[in-house]
């Protein structure tokens, strides 16, 4: 099962990227995407970001590196033209093989490590240090960890916030403290859920769709119209762990490029998981 999480979290995620690609990177695919799950039969092209996590997983096959981190994607890594608030979107996405690496040794206590917790910060800190993206780069792992474990939706999503929380109270002192009081309300997420994020916040957005959908088509096309890409591969990669590859449509899969690279690494992940186990 966790291997089948691994690569629905990563499917999901790509898929999720695809879903505001323009017309002329992917043909009519991407548009069909966005209103029928069975709307592409080729491989797209393959967008910046999903380069990247792929080279972030790659490298963490072999252990935490953050030389060989930067190393492997150098010029994806460095700081661009885009402004403050999509690079801290984009650091979502660009931290996901880190809840692989890090759930085998750390479970759903990932934020009782702080080591794990600082390593989550670093990455995130290539693309942004903002303290609301190394926030919610910190939610987002303990929260896909928790799915990754097999939890429901709305336990993964309150026992991660919970969990972080705890963990920005204690060893990180006042520094999130403006932080905190913007992430806590998501703890209740019966009525996080009942609110409509704006679509300005990709992770705030993409949690509110996996809580409020029961599918993967479901949640990633409401992300997508909520939040556009990034709220849509957020909330992909998190739907895709908690309904597997087999809740991704086929259709969708084939628009993926580069699956067989992605087949080849979940595996390689899954393999230096199990010297854990």
């Amino acid at each position: 099962m966790l291997l089948e999480r691994m690569r629905g979290g990563l499917y999901g995620f790509a898929v999720g990227d695809l879903l505001e690609w323009p017309a002329d990177a992917c043909g009519q695919s991407a548009a069909r995407m966005r209103q029928e799950p069975c709307g592409c039969a080729a491989p797209c092209a393959v967008p910046a970001d999903a380069s990247l996590t792929l080279a972030a997983m790659d490298s963490l096959c072999g252990g935490f590196d953050m030389e060989d981190l930067v190393r492997r994607a150098p010029l994806a890594w460095q700081p661009d033209a885009s402004s403050a608030a999509e690079r801290g979107k984009r650091a979502l996405t660009r931290v996901l093989p880190l809840a692989f690496f890090l759930f085998p040794s750390a479970g759903t206590e990932v934020a009782r490590s702080p080591c794990a917790m600082e390593r989550i910060h670093a990455v995130s800190a290539l693309t942004s240090a903002r303290p609301e993206s190394l926030v919610a780069c910190g939610l987002y792992v303990c929260i896909a960890c928790g799915l990754l474990a097999g939890q429901g939706t709305e336990r993964a999503v309150r026992q991660g916030v919970l969990s972080a929380m705890r963990y920005y109270l204690e060893c990180e002192g006042g520094r999130f403290q403006r932080e905190l009081r913007r992430w806590i309300g998501m703890a209740d997420t019966q009525t996080f859920a009942g609110r409509a994020p704006d679509g300005t916040d990709a992770f705030r957005t993409a949690v509110h769709c996996l809580l409020c959908t029961q599918t993967y088509p479901a949640c990633v096309q409401s992300a997508a119209r909520l939040g556009g890409r990034p709220a849509a591969a957020a909330a992909g990669s998190l739907a895709g762990i908690a309904y597997g590859e087999a809740g991704i449509p086929a259709q969708w899969r084939m628009c993926i490029p580069l699956r067989g690279e992605m087949d080849s690494l979940c595996a390689k992940m899954y393999a230096f998981c199990a010297l854990y186990a």
